[in-house]
């Protein structure tokens, strides 16, 4: 019996997606499986054409800035994995965009990001009663002697919220344009916009709060929605008045510029900056920044990542590199905004308008954060972009 290597391939995105929440395992065993079969299908029917456009072309644009750097590199191995894994994020995309290629099948993985960022939501506040994860058995990181972080199967709070803050995007849309499209479960979207919110807030995580913040106002500015207005402004009045007095005064010091965690960013991209002067044009080498930071420490934090995703990838791919990633990222937003800005309101523009947002909120998050150079949540923003990019040919058809 032939197999059919796209519909195979479509199957194993739903493994990707699962893993990109849960387990590193998981994913890597998916991403291969799909990768492979979205190659194989490509090379077999011939489908080059599919991406003959501008977006692609940026992205491999931005592909081959990184494997550029190998000519600065001092670290073959590590440059080697770093190239491994520009190309796995480069043809998750494309394969996204390839398979998710009908209405029915966008509408299907969209509702699977949903389902599985709803038990992520629940498994943490669990975490938060239990003291540890349900799923992955991980423990609450600190914060204070008495208070403690949610991270849900996350390693680390911080990944948790970039996680968060890049989903709470689709279940908003979902809610407030989903009524028509997804009615079947609409009020268990609802409660799990709920359930994400609320352990976001309890990430105590500054950075992915301010990006959620800023991505939802330029939310409510394209929609110009006063409903999504209202519900923000709900939002900041709950958590002014409900959320526990640890997350009001976490969020008062955001720009305290006497804290400590303001303090230690600042001396993290100072150092980021002088590696940039060390070789601004090509970088030092992708996936080579903490072999090389120890180099050009000003203090004695032990952080090997700079946690401003953009000043990493400008020492490790340079500002050419840097770049060509904000072109392609520019390049996606204006697109897709202008396809999906007052078209009809069909479920494809839900659904990319959801995907847009998501990715935006990512990338904000990453400015402070170490979100782009973590494995499982720099791949899940590769795939989003794919599905986003994918809506937007779809309901350019369906228009």
């Amino acid at each position: 019996m032939r197999i059919d290597s796209k519909q195979t391939a479509f199957i194993a995105l739903f493994g990707i997606i699962a893993g990109a929440a849960f387990s590193n395992a998981v994913f890597e065993i998916f991403a291969a499986i799909f990768i492979v079969l979205f190659l194989w299908d490509i090379l077999r029917s011939r489908s080059f054409s599919a991406f003959r456009e501008t977006f692609f072309l940026l992205l491999l644009i931005y592909f081959a800035m990184n494997i550029l750097s190998l000519t600065q590199t001092e670290y073959w191995t590590p440059s080697i994995r770093g190239v491994v894994k520009a190309a796995k994020g480069v043809l998750l995309c494309a394969g996204a965009f390839y398979v998710a290629d009908s209405e029915k099948k966008l509408k299907e993985i969209f509702q699977w990001i949903l389902v599985i960022a709803f038990i992520v939501g629940v498994d943490a506040i669990l975490q938060g009663f239990l003291g540890v994860d349900p799923i992955a058995r991980r423990k609450m990181a600190p914060y204070t002697a008495e208070i403690g972080r949610l991270t849900g199967p996350f390693r680390h709070a911080t990944d948790f919220a970039a996680y968060l803050a890049t989903v709470i995007f689709i279940f908003v849309m979902a809610v407030f344009d989903g009524w028509n499209f997804l009615r079947k479960f609409y009020f268990l979207y609802a409660a799990g916009l709920a359930a994400v919110f609320y352990s976001f807030l309890r990430t105590y995580s500054r950075g992915a709060w301010l990006a959620a913040a800023i991505t939802f106002i330029a939310l409510i500015l394209c929609r110009r929605s006063k409903g999504l207005f209202l519900f923000f402004l709900g939002i900041i009045l709950f958590a002014y008045w409900f959320s526990p007095p640890a997350v009001i005064d976490r969020f008062t010091n955001l720009l305290n510029p006497a804290d400590g965690t303001v303090i230690e960013r600042k001396i993290l991209w100072k150092e980021s900056g002088q590696m940039i002067r060390q070789a601004p044009l090509l970088g030092m080498g992708v996936n080579t920044y903490a072999r090389n930071e120890p180099a050009f420490k000003v203090s004695k934090t032990d952080f090997q990542y700079a946690h401003n995703g953009y000043l990493q990838m400008a020492a490790e791919i340079g500002l050419l590199g840097l770049l060509s990633f904000l072109t392609l990222v520019t390049y996606f937003f204006i697109s897709g905004l202008k396809v999906f800005f007052r078209a009809p309101p069909y479920f494809t523009r839900m659904a990319g308008m959801g995907l847009i947002f998501a990715v935006l909120s990512f990338l904000l998050a990453s400015a402070t954060d170490t979100g782009l150079h973590s494995l499982r949540l720099v791949n899940f923003f590769w795939v989003l972009m794919g599905l986003a990019w994918a809506a937007k040919k779809l309901h350019t058809h369906a228009g």
